[in-house]
């Protein structure tokens, strides 16, 4: 599931949006286009509570992936575990995020000087930039400027143009 959330962040970051979202363990009902439940809620309050443009969840989630991997990484549990916790970053000491920022060149992409990775890097920069052109007394320019300072993280470590703020 996450890297299933990873690639639509990607898909929409390549059609020049970013987007939150929050990814919860529990009980939930889905079938079709009905869906209830309390993971459902819980996962709906706290995308509406999220100020930054991530897909965050809880640290626990990878004592679950340790616990039920998938098929193929039976017996490789601690490297399904690493593998993940490499496309993420911590939010703070219980949640995490999909690390669209830097995870592209492992998940999608051939490397920050590969030819689709600059494309996704280059979109990304483009949105960015774009969004830092609003007012910067709203909410939607703070979420943008801390956007700015993770996207010029990545540019040091693959040598691209920083975001000018």
């Amino acid at each position: 599931m996450l890297s299933d959330c990873a690639f639509a962040i990607h898909l929409l970051i390549s059609n020049g949006f970013l987007c939150r979202g929050a990814i919860k363990v529990g009980n939930m009902y889905h079938k079709y286009t009905t869906l209830f439940g309390q993971a459902y809620i819980d996962a709906y309050l706290a995308e509406e509570n999220e100020k930054l443009p991530v897909v965050k969840f809880n640290k626990n989630l990878f004592e679950i992936i340790n616990s039920f991997p998938g098929p193929a990484n039976k017996g490789f549990e601690e490297w399904e575990v690493d593998f993940t916790k490499k496309n993420c970053k911590e939010l703070n000491n219980e949640e995490y995020y999909l690390d669209y920022f830097t995870d592209y060149d492992d998940r999608v992409g051939a490397g920050a000087g590969g030819w689709t990775a600059s494309i996704h890097y280059s979109k990304l920069r483009e949105i960015i930039v774009s969004g830092l052109r609003l007012p910067s007394t709203s909410s939607a320019y703070k979420k943008y400027n801390w956007a700015a300072d993770q996207f010029n993280l990545t540019a040091k470590n693959y040598q691209l143009k920083l975001i000018e703020k």
